[in-house]
Formats: structure tokens, sequence, C-alpha cells
């Protein structure tokens, strides 16, 4: 059974290929693909190599042009849509029959491949600006699941380890331009979250990951919770502490340093690359930890002299500040976080222990030694334990 599961994920990969040239001629040797052709040399700035090295092609508008060349090709429906490169819709009735058509109609193609240069699907942009949607990749299938692909990684992954950095960008042609401008350990997921099989992946090339955002992405609540999950996914390594008792004991800490860098207003990385190279990489190098990122994009979009926004942003920012292997470091953020909220320094003491060692509140102490020691704001006293970071982010934004 495995040896047969083995054989017909290469044939449905042969028919990738075969689509790829397929999608290739009609891009370099057609009239409809003639503009798309300019418009990647003219607009996006692709020239010949980078263009035939991604393998970019053009999808014609016919329903069927695709589907009548690769029953031409010996390839039947089946092949077709467990490759994801047709649809199938269901009859409704005696009024709509049932019919199979092209998926990508009109549409510049990009190839996808793993991480081994494989071939596993498709993803495909407009060429007409009224059509929707603007982008669309293949569906699920035995070989495409855009949740365990980054685009690009194929090509990226050696200049990863040789830089020992990946940064990741928005979209395919972000990656593609950046690639030609000579900054090759660029890497995409295709417009969804970051998912922990994509951090795990990048991490066994390098753990230096730098996350390039535009202004609108850079705090919205999808960005930030890919970085909740840029964290939880990346491990940890113990580090030994000494309690207050002189015992030895470990906390955690992330094995990674993730840095989070925002684009100029208005511009895409293949905008920014194309005008000047080295502000592509003045903005890579003045990436700030995601420690720093979070705090201040939280800080910026809410009212911090509200006492409790000032208790929600320490109980999301602290637990990433924990997690900072270096002691000076970690400090240091600890009194960024304290001036940010105008808050003690020594507030944030009961916040930031574990569960386990946090003391439970004393009802016969005074409430100003309560106020003191359990508040993040002066008046503001804190009984119960914080929530997970997760919760936290879910629930405040």
């Amino acid at each position: 059974v495995e040896q047969e599961a083995i054989e017909e994920h290469e044939h449905l990969r042969n028919l990738l290929e075969d689509a790829l040239t397929f999608y290739r001629h009609h891009l370099m040797n057609t009239p409809a693909g003639k503009p798309v052709l300019e418009y990647l040399h003219n607009i996006r700035s692709l020239n010949e190599t980078t263009i035939e090295a991604f393998g970019l092609g053009y999808a014609p508008g016919s329903w069927d042009a695709g589907l009548k060349h690769f029953a031409s090709k010996g390839y039947d429906q089946t092949d077709l849509i467990a490759c994801g490169l047709v649809t199938e819709r269901e009859a409704k009735g005696d009024s709509e029959p049932a019919s199979i058509y092209d998926r990508f109609r009109n549409r510049i193609m990009f190839p996808i491949r793993d991480e081994r240069g494989k071939m596993t699907g498709f993803g495909a942009r407009i060429v007409n600006p009224e059509d929707v949607p603007k982008f669309l990749n293949s569906p699920q299938t035995v070989l495409f699941d855009k949740g365990h692909i980054l685009y690009g990684l194929d090509r990226a992954k050696k200049e990863i380890r040789t830089q020992d950095q990946s940064v990741i960008v928005e979209g395919y042609l972000d990656v593609i331009a950046l690639h030609q401008g000579g900054f090759t350990n660029a890497v995409s997921p295709m417009g969804t979250a970051l998912s922990e099989y994509h951090l795990r992946m990048l991490k066994r090339f390098s753990k230096r990951i730098v996350l390039a955002l535009d202004a609108d992405a850079a705090g919205d609540k999808a960005t930030l919770r890919g970085l909740e999950v840029a964290r939880q996914a990346l491990d940890r390594e113990p580090d030994p502490v000494f309690d207050a008792r002189g015992l030895l004991g470990s906390e955690a800490r992330l094995k990674a340093d993730i840095r989070v860098t925002t684009l100029p207003e208005g511009l895409d990385p293949d905008e920014v690359v194309f005008q000047d190279a080295d502000h592509w990489r003045e903005i890579v190098a003045e990436a700030r930890p995601i420690v720093v990122h979070v705090m201040e994009t939280l800080a910026k979009e809410q009212d911090i002299e509200d006492a409790k926004v000032k208790s929600s942003i320490a109980n999301q920012v602290l637990p990433l500040i924990e997690d900072v292997p270096d002691a000076v470091e970690r400090e240091a953020y600890r009194q960024r976080l304290a001036r940010l909220l105008k808050v003690d320094e020594r507030a944030f003491t009961e916040v930031s222990k574990p569960p386990s060692r946090r003391r439970r509140p004393n009802l016969r102490q005074s409430p100003t030694a309560s106020r003191v020691e359990g508040s993040i704001a002066g008046d503001l006293a804190i009984h119960a334990p914080p929530k997970l970071l997760e919760e936290h982010i879910l629930s405040v934004l």
C-alpha cells in the first residue's frame, strides 16, 4: 500500500510538472500571454532569468483549455481533480448538471514546491483587476497543504543557513523580487497565518527569524497571534536559577531570536528592493525583538492610562520577556515595560512568577501592602493568577 501511495504521488507530481510546462508555454508563446509577460517585465521588474528560474506561467482564460490539454496527454479527470488543476461541481437538479472545469483561468501562475524542490501545487494571481479572489492556491490535496509549505524555501534554505537568518514576507512576488535582488533568504507563507509547522521547518536551518510586515499588518490581530505561534513553536532550553531559599531550579528560555520589521507606509518588499537595495538591508537590520514589537504595538492601540489596560499588557508581554535567554536583556525589557506603562517594576514580580510559585493573597494583609506587591498600576490589586498569553490576546484584541 505504501509503495502504491508513493507511485501515485509521483504520478501526480509528473502531472504538475506537465502543467508547469503548459502554463509557461501560454505565457511565453501566445498572444494572450504577451501582456502578462510585459506586466512581469515592466511593472514587476522581473527579468527573463528570474521568470524562468521560478517557472512563472499563465493560465488561459478558457474554462476547459487545461482540461482538454491534459486529456490529450493521457491524464484522466480523476488525476486532474486529485492534484487540484480542475474543479468538479456537483449537479443541482435537472437544471444544473454536474460539470468539471479548469480551476485556474486568466491568471499568473506560480509553481509551488516543497523544501526538497518537488512540485506540490500552484498559486495564482489575477490579471484582470475585477476578478476575484486576487490570489488563489491549489486546494488541499495529497501533495498540497499550505499550512505545511513555505514558498521559496527550496531555493532559500542554503542562504538561510549561510546567513543564519530567514526573512518571512507576505507573497510570492515579494519572495521572487527579493531573490532577484540577491536577498535569497526570503520565504513566504503565501498569505496564510504562520503555522507551528512553518516555524519548525525554518528552525532546522536557522533560529534567527525576521518577520517583514507592512504597516497595516504590523499591529493586527492575526499578526499578534502569529507571533505567539512563533514563540510557542520554537524549542526552549532549561536555564538554571536559584530561588529565594538558595535552591537550584530551572526555567525554560526560548532558543530563538524572533524579530519584527515594519515596511515603509504603502510599500511592499519588491518595491523597496527595486528602489534601493540598501534600504532593504537597513529595514532588515533594524528589525526589533518580538518583545519590543508586541509591547509597543499593544501600548499604541490602547489607553495605557487605564489600570486594567496596564495589567492586560503586562500579562501579555511578561511571558515574552521570561523567554529571553540573557538575564541582562530580561531586566532591560522589564525596565522598558515599566517605563512604558508608568508603573513600578516591582509590580511585575507576582505577575511573572509561574503559578506554582505565586503566593496566594493574604486576606489579613494591609490593603496598602497588597496594592504595592500585587498591582501593576498603583491602585490596582491583582489577586488572581494571570491568564495564559494567548487567552489574553484573544480576549483583549
